[in-house]
């Protein structure tokens, strides 16, 4: 035990010319703490941990006294960084409850939220339909028999599969059906892809649609040309 602070500090460097290794070495206590001394190869320098329920580290210097005032400026300040600790607490408490009480509040945005989200997807839907047609060919008139027995088959493989004759003949005959305006049972089949095809199917009946309602009247021609 050493009464005088030189003779403690001076006690603390020839402890330090012993330890060379970088793990601690107990060399003593001081105002109730344990203390260790390790040497950090890197930054060429000492340092002392002083441990109780928590370790603080002093930066030990060349002078014995310097490293005893050292340690006790470590020590003063202790109460003070004890009393930042629990305001720090403190406030952190205060936040986790203004935190609940900010949850059980509405969200104010909501009605705002539910209509944007709303319109972009109105607008995904609109730009998705948009690069559809954008891609989708035009059919001419002439193509419409071919392009009528793709989709039906696409839709429903099962409904040509059944029927007599090959490809040629089937469409041979969707063109003599067209040809005499017998259009309702291929308009009423688009019409049910339209509503349950997948969405390229449905793209593509609409436009079959249009052109079939385009389609000049037969009846009305004769009466025409009589």
């Amino acid at each position: 035990m050493y009464h005088t602070r030189p003779l403690a500090g001076e006690v603390i460097l020839k402890a330090c010319k012993q330890v060379s290794s970088s793990e601690p070495v107990q060399i003593g206590e001081y105002r109730g703490f344990t203390m260790s001394v390790r040497f950090d190869d890197f930054a060429k320098l000492y340092y002392l941990s002083l441990k109780r329920s928590l370790s603080y580290r002093v930066e030990l210097g060349e002078d014995g006294l310097g490293n005893i005032m050292r340690i006790d400026n470590v020590l003063r300040s202790l109460p003070t960084r004890l009393e930042a600790k629990e305001q720090s607490l403190v406030d952190l408490y205060q936040q986790m409850e203004n935190v609940k009480v900010e949850l059980q509040k509405p969200f104010a945005q909501e009605q705002e939220y539910h209509e944007k989200s709303a319109r972009l997807n109105q607008l995904n839907i609109m730009l998705s339909m948009d690069q559809g047609q954008s891609s989708m060919k035009v059919i001419e008139p002439e193509e419409l028999p071919a392009e009528l027995f793709n989709l039906i088959c696409e839709y429903d493989p099962d409904i040509m599969e059944l029927s007599w004759g090959g490809r040629d003949q089937q469409i041979s005959y969707i063109h003599d059906k067209l040809e005499k305006g017998d259009t309702a049972g291929f308009t009423s089949l688009l019409e049910q892809i339209r509503e349950e095809g997948m969405p390229d199917q449905q793209k593509k009946a609409e436009a079959l649609l249009e052109i079939i309602s385009a389609l000049p009247d037969p009846k009305h021609e004769d009466e025409l040309d009589f």
